[in-house]
C-alpha cells in the first residue's frame, strides 16, 4: 500500500515504530494506511471516492466502538435520558462520532470544508 501511495505522491513517508506484533495493531497499521492513501489521492488527484469510502468505514467503526460504550453508560445511568433511552444513546452515538471524525480529519490536516462529511 506504501508503493500505491508513493505512486501518486513520490515525498509521502510513512511513520512507524515497525511492524505491528499484534492483531490489532495490523489492523490499525492497514486502517491508517487506507486512510493516507485517500487523502493523498483527493489532494494529488481531486479523486473523492476513496476518501467517502474510507470516511465511511471510519464511522462505522466508531459508531459501532460507540454504542458498546453508550449502553455501558445508559446502564450505569449516566447519560441524560429526556424522551427515551434510545434517543439517549443516539445522541450519545452520535456526538462521539462527530468527534472522533473531527479528530482524525484533524489529524490527517484537511481542510475545514473536507470534513463536512462528519457534520
Amino acid at each position: 500500500m506504501i508503493g500505491q501511495i508513493r505512486a501518486v505522491d513520490p515525498s509521502y513517508g510513512f511513520e512507524s515504530l515497525g511492524f505491528p506484533t499484534t492483531l490489532q495493531g495490523q489492523i490499525n497499521q492497514v486502517n491508517a494506511l487506507r486512510f493516507d492513501r485517500a487523502v493523498v489521492l483527493m489532494r494529488k488527484e481531486g479523486e473523492l471516492q476513496p476518501m467517502q469510502t474510507e470516511t465511511l468505514r471510519f464511522m462505522q467503526e466508531s459508531a459501532d466502538i460507540a454504542y458498546k460504550e453508550g449502553l455501558r453508560q445508559l446502564q450505569a445511568g449516566k447519560l441524560n435520558v429526556r424522551l427515551s433511552e434510545q434517543e439517549a444513546l443516539g445522541n450519545f452515538i452520535d456526538r462521539e462520532v462527530r468527534r472522533d471524525c473531527g479528530a482524525a480529519y484533524a489529524t490527517m490536516a484537511l481542510m475545514r470544508r473536507e470534513a463536512t462529511w462528519c457534520a
